[in-house]
């Protein structure tokens, strides 16, 4: 195994290295790290998780120091000797964490470009002097425009998940960003990422001079720690299985993926209203709310983040014990930055596919990709997996309740049978009642009998005529109201030719004319 000591590494830089707790070089950073520090320009392939970052971090920190060595470091304002592209804003916060440790004995100042912050404040980073910047498209063309940073200066590049940056929705801007810089052959350019297509290598082959292409297990895209499993499930029942599935793992730090924004903030609203605890990450969430976010969830406040794609490519925990694709991507790219956010760093994990109606369509195509097929498992499998995995505290027996000295035990409480229903029949039966349940006692004293009394005469017959007027005498009489006093009393009028003339339109004016005749 290579080494860190036996690159030609400055001393800060190695001592950054010994405090990150790195001691040998995985095998991306073994192969790269020699072309790197020769300014070859490089494609480099390797699975998610497997030190990527710190490959062209450590080459380009040589290069800077190296050059501050030969000449006095001026630190001209917003003109950095090394640019990082990054495609979203977590990945771009979490490459400048992950500078600022290994950097940690340097004078090397780095800085974060990027949208969704206040613009002063990068502006006022920039103007102290900047080696490093690390930025998104948007937010460095703005600067660019502005003048606030300059690129002409700048002798490395690196495109980080260049198939990513590389998409068509990217193109355009890197395109913009690189006329910034010196030509081919005046600058390194650096391209990392889990997937290179042909496509995007004869694209970034314009902007480079002779790159070499490195690869580290092409045929495997994933780490042979994550252990991958479909589970069989409908559209319906994905949210019901998934509450189960929660219930019943043992670990911490879960990660759900969707595939649009509108579905992962309604699923953590449903597992909220369950009792789970869970956050919410998309691309619509202010940048403050992601960043606390993301590092509760390091933290594991709460263990639950269901995310979209966005995560996929901007989150580096390494705690992570499961992602669950609740929906199946629609590129199978995508599959594979997705799972690589667990076992990373040398550690297991697992990630459970929910494979619905329309998801087999999409797994299958990442099956293609992968070159492998991935173990199906029904839901009883899966849940039998789990309970027989060891160390299962809810299992026990809970422990028998201690009372204290002076407490008087509680009664049990007495068991009474339901009453059962009768079902429903052409003939109803009775029903015996309990005699033994606590009905009030009933008085057994013998009661006087009652004195026999002569049945009443029957009552004289009356004519109809007599029963219906005695009838309307005894109905209460409601008087009339009277008309209201203050209303005139109606005029009596005689009817007249002139009143028998039609009231429609031009009434007034025939009777006016008949008036005058």
């Amino acid at each position: 195994m290579t080494k860190f000591e036996d690159l030609a590494l400055p001393l800060s830089v190695l001592r950054g290295v010994q405090h990150a707790n790195f001691t040998e070089c995985t095998p991306i950073q073994a192969v790269a790290l020699p072309h790197a520090l020769n300014h070859k320009d490089l494609f480099c392939q390797a699975q998610t998780g497997t030190g990527k970052t710190a490959a062209f971090l450590l080459s380009s920190f040589t290069h800077v120091l190296q050059e501050e060595l030969d000449s006095p470091p001026s630190k001209t304002p917003g003109a950095p000797a090394t640019l990082v592209l990054a495609p979203t804003r977590e990945l771009a916060l979490q490459i400048v964490a992950d500078a600022h440790k290994l950097a940690k004995f340097t004078e090397l100042r780095i800085v974060a470009v990027y949208g969704g912050m206040a613009y002063r404040q990068q502006v006022r980073q920039l103007e102290k002097g900047v080696d490093i910047i690390v930025a998104t498209p948007g937010r460095l063309i703005d600067f660019i425009q502005q003048g606030v940073i300059v690129l002409r200066n700048t002798r490395i590049a690196v495109i980080d998940e260049a198939d990513r940056m590389l998409d068509m929705g990217f193109i355009p801007d890197v395109r913009r960003i690189l006329r910034h810089l010196p030509p081919p052959g005046a600058r390194q350019t650096l391209l990392f990422s889990a997937t290179l297509s042909p496509e995007v290598k004869r694209l970034a082959a314009q902007w480079t001079k002779d790159p070499i292409e490195l690869s580290v297990n092409p045929e495997k895209l994933t780490v042979d720690n994550i252990q991958q499993i479909n589970i069989p499930v409908r559209q319906t029942e994905k949210f019901n299985f998934l509450v189960d599935l929660l219930r019943n793992w043992k670990s911490a730090r879960v990660l759900i993926f969707t595939n649009r924004k509108i579905a992962a903030e309604m699923l953590s609203k449903r597992l909220s209203r369950a009792g789970i605890s869970v956050a919410f990450l998309s691309g619509d969430v202010a940048q403050n709310r992601r960043i606390s976010i993301l590092d509760g969830f390091k933290k594991g406040k709460p263990d639950v983040l269901v995310a979209t794609d966005l995560a996929s490519r901007g989150i580096h925990v390494d705690d992570i014990s499961l992602v669950i694709n609740y929906d199946i991507p629609y590129e199978p790219e995508a599959y594979v930055h997705r799972v690589g956010r667990t076992a990373r760093s040398g550690k297991d994990g697992v990630a459970i596919n929910f494979v619905c109606e329309a998801g087999g369509f999409y797994m299958a195509d990442v099956e293609v990709l992968l070159g492998k097929s991935i173990r199906s498992l029904s839901q009883n499998e899966l849940f039998d997996k789990l309970r027989s995995t060891p160390a299962a505290p809810s299992a026990a027996p809970a422990p028998p309740r201690r009372e204290s000295p002076g407490s008087v035990p509680a009664a049990p409480e007495p068991v009474q049978d339901l009453p059962i229903l009768p079902q429903h029949t052409s003939k109803p039966r009775r029903i015996r009642r309990n005699t033994t349940t606590s009905a009030p006692p009933r008085d057994t004293r013998k009661e006087p009998a009652l004195a026999l009394q002569p049945p009443a005469p029957p009552m004289p017959k009356r004519s109809l005529s007599r029963r219906r007027k005695s009838r309307s005498q005894s109905m209460p009489q409601t008087a009339i109201p009277e008309p209201p006093r203050h209303l005139p009393p109606p005029r009596e009028t005689s009817l007249t030719p002139q009143s028998k003339i039609p009231r429609g339109r031009g009434s007034r004016r025939r009777r006016n004319h008949n008036a005058d005749a």
